[in-house]
Order: C-alpha cells, then sequence, then structure tokens
C-alpha cells in the first residue's frame, strides 16, 4: 500500500519494504504484528480461501507479491 493510503501498515517486522524508490512508490514504515495479530491473519487467509473454493468463484487469484502482506513469511 502506499503511503496515502495506508499510512500504519502492519508487517511481520518493523522492516521498509524494499521496492525501487525512483518508481514513484511511497510506502509507510509498517508496524511490527504482534503473535496475536498474525494468528488472526492466518485465520483471515485460510477462512478467504476457503470462500474462493467453493464451486460458486469459477475464478479466484492470491496477490502474493508487491508488497502484499503474504508475501512477507517466508
Amino acid at each position: 500500500m502506499q503511503s496515502g493510503i495506508n499510512t500504519s501498515p502492519l508487517a511481520p517486522s518493523s522492516v521498509d519494504i524494499d521496492v525501487i524508490r525512483g518508481a514513484g512508490f511511497s510506502f509507510a514504515t509498517p508496524r511490527e504484528m504482534t503473535e496475536e495479530q498474525i494468528q488472526q491473519a492466518i485465520g483471515q487467509f485460510a477462512f478467504a480461501a476457503g470462500k474462493f473454493a467453493r464451486p460458486v468463484s469459477p475464478v479466484s487469484r492470491c496477490m502474493a507479491a508487491h508488497g502484499y502482506l503474504i508475501s512477507q513469511f517466508p
């Protein structure tokens, strides 16, 4: 997220995202997530995955690049 959209993003650590600074991106420094927040995020991703696994949605995609939260976990 750009800093104007999310001024206090959460991440696994408080390390700035590694992006090309000259490309016009401006990301706010994230706040380190607590263990509880990480567990909550895992539950939310599992819930969403369960919703997309149903036949009602024939096409789904999980974005896991460009700094999205899920891309920050190894």
